[in-house]
């Protein structure tokens, strides 16, 4: 008789594909069992992929992605940006998603004007790309909160849920919670203020500032176009000449890195209260810069600086600017195996070229 609560006593074992029990652990399927079992096994994936199939193929539509690109010198770069549609850019321009990761070493090699162009245009896609993800925050965050019984002034996110989730999903919860700790407050009506954009031009002015149209050394060695300070082990010292004496600044892999923290800095530092504050009311660049004047010792001629680039330059144009549409593109055949390989595969949403 068979235990079935201890198997030491039995050595016999059953086979999980056709139940047949074999002396001594050995499993036995039979040629017809095994057809069996593989003919279900090909319905399955069939049924699978049935979306794509074709009696010559399987076809797939890639996902659209953004480029990232790598340029040696200042004339490649705006060579690059030529070939792109990048060169010649005027309010309401459908901007190509093509992200420059970093500034050719002798970018201040190059004309003035030409050096200026160059600088912001290739900024442009990164900083349209990085305002999108705040865009879908912001969106999400209105959408959650709406939800919320009674209203979500006064609101502690640290709260127990059962005061204020109870008509929130659980994705729903967790994503107020990670915006929460992203932005640094449980108060939403603090989250509502500091999950939001920043206009392009205002961005534009200070990257052009603080990294000397990105020629400085900190940009040039660490993509830190904002003048970016840290305490981190991991950071680029100040110039010894320099005033900063101990400072030392942050060190990014990429422009589009160096975009996303200063973004999340104006969002959510106490030093820019006053510009959150007053982008609550406005979103016009001019005003805003009303609100950074912490972001330099110099404070008063800072703000009258970074007003003087943004009219002098013409950069309002940008604030109009918007993503293109990803191309979408012809189907590609691809083979049973490569289909499989393509569905349990993630890509990165960049890739380089």
């Amino acid at each position: 008789m068979t235990n079935f609560t201890d198997s030491s006593f039995d050595n016999s074992t059953s086979s999980p594909l056709t139940g047949d029990i074999r002396p001594g652990g050995c499993c036995f399927i039979t040629p017809a069992k095994l057809l069996m079992f593989l003919a279900a096994l090909a319905l399955a994936i069939g049924i699978l992929l049935f979306p794509y199939c074709s009696f010559r193929g399987v076809y797939v539509h890639e996902a659209p992605v953004a480029t990232s690109v790598n340029v040696a010198s200042g004339d490649e770069l705006i060579t690059l940006l030529k070939e792109k549609g990048l060169w010649e850019i005027t309010g309401g321009f459908a901007v190509p998603r093509m992200i420059l990761s970093s500034y050719p070493a002798n970018i201040g090699a190059l004309d003035p004007e030409a050096k200026k162009k160059a600088f912001f245009n290739s900024l442009l896609p990164a900083a349209l790309v990085a305002m999108a993800e705040v865009e879908k925050e912001k969106e999400s965050l209105h959408t959650i909160l709406a939800k919320i019984p009674g209203g979500y002034q006064g609101l502690l996110l640290s709260e127990p849920f059962d005061s204020w989730a109870v008509a929130l999903s659980k994705p729903e919860i967790d994503t107020l919670l990670a915006l929460g700790f992203k932005y640094r407050t449980d108060l939403a009506d603090e989250l509502i203020k500091r999950v939001d954009v920043v206009p392009l031009s205002l961005l534009m002015s200070q990257a052009a500032l603080e990294s000397s149209w990105g020629s400085s050394r900190i940009a040039r060695q660490g993509n830190n176009l904002f003048g970016v300070a840290t305490w981190g082990d991991d950071a680029i010292a100040a110039p010894t000449n320099s005033d900063n004496n101990g400072h030392r600044y942050a060190d990014y892999g990429s422009i589009m890195e160096s975009v996303q923290a200063y973004i999340i800095m104006l969002n959510r530092l106490p030093s820019y209260e006053r510009f959150r504050e007053i982008r609550t009311h406005s979103h016009n660049p001019l005003k805003l810069a009303e609100g950074l004047k912490n972001y330099s010792e110099r404070r008063r001629a800072y703000i009258i600086d970074i007003k003087d680039v943004i009219v002098g330059n013409g950069l309002s144009r940008y604030d109009d600017c918007f993503l293109a549409l990803p191309p979408v593109p012809a189907p590609r055949k691809v083979g049973l195996l490569g289909e499989i390989a393509r569905r349990f595969n993630l890509a990165s949403p960049l890739t380089s070229i």
